[in-house]
């Protein structure tokens, strides 16, 4: 293939399910599709959002996030805001202190416990985020708008389905054992 000839979704898809074939022969094509589509879109909506309505602020996608989950929550301790947000507790001290210095949120000692810190939205933090909801909210509409009403429900079940799914993960033990029969076989 030439260097200009550009790979369309699904040739991408099928050569990917082709390369992880080679890797695992037992490969499931559709469990794969399913991971590795579901990934791609998430990523293409997220560089959406960030491109049309965050870049303007300066705001990542995870920033926004965190904030829209306080205007949610209205007041939660960091450990649960990354958990609500999608964010690993490494990245919330981050992000906490970026928006803690541009006046976005405000940070408090928890009264009942006095080695958290509670997190809640300051005026000029929910200034901006209802600003730029309204902007998310119509890119939003507009990805939705790819399906039916009635697509769009079922889509929804089966996201809510796969987002509260913790499929099991093998011990270490398991892991070896697999391996160890994977090489034999």
């Amino acid at each position: 293939m030439s260097q200009r000839q550009r790979i369309g979704a699904a040739e991408y898809e099928r050569r990917s399910i082709d390369a992880g074939r080679e890797i695992e022969p037992s490969l499931d094509p559709e469990a794969m599709a399913m991971m590795f589509n579901l990934i791609r879109a998430s990523s293409r909506v997220m560089k959406d959002l960030e491109s049309h309505v965050l870049a303007e602020s300066g705001m990542s996608f995870a920033a926004f996030r965190v904030m829209f989950s306080l205007r949610a929550v209205e007041r939660a301790a960091a450990n649960e805001l990354a958990r609500l947000a999608g964010v690993s507790t490494a990245s919330m001290s981050s992000l906490l202190s970026t928006l803690t210095k541009n006046g976005l949120i405000e940070r408090s000692e928890d009264q009942d416990d006095r080695r958290r810190t509670i997190v809640t939205l300051s005026s000029a933090g929910n200034e901006l985020l209802e600003r730029l909801f309204r902007v998310n909210h119509s890119r939003e509409r507009a990805w939705a708008s790819t399906f039916s009403p009635e697509e769009g429900a079922v889509f929804n079940m089966l996201l809510r389905r796969l987002i509260v799914a913790h499929p099991a993960v093998p011990s270490a033990d398991e892991a070896d054992d697999f391996a160890a029969e994977e090489a034999v076989s």
